[in-house]
């Protein structure tokens, strides 16, 4: 979820209001790795060794664009990935 909406959505927030990313992930396999997605750029990456993986992240940079879009990519220790629906953020 970003600042509370869930993933596939799309909304629109203040250019200096921050942008909060809250994901729980279980995965089949241990997670080796969850990355956070904006604009085909990984922006943050938390590696693991469990089954499930919890973050909170805030995008220090905030807008690049006047649409973002965000998605988690999810890469399990037995090379198994995934992917979320991306959140498009328009800028008002």
């Amino acid at each position: 979820a970003l600042n509370g909406r869930p993933m596939g959505e799309e909304l629109t927030l203040p250019a200096a209001r921050p942008r909060t990313i809250e994901a729980e992930v279980v995965g089949t396999a241990p997670v080796a790795r969850l990355e956070i997605v904006k604009n085909s750029r990984d922006v943050h990456v938390v590696t693991s060794k469990n089954r499930e993986v919890r973050l909170r992240w805030t995008d220090p940079a905030g807008a690049d664009q006047p649409t973002d879009f965000y998605y988690l990519r999810i890469t399990q220790a037995d090379d198994g990935m995934a992917w979320s629906s991306p959140i498009w953020v328009t800028v008002t």
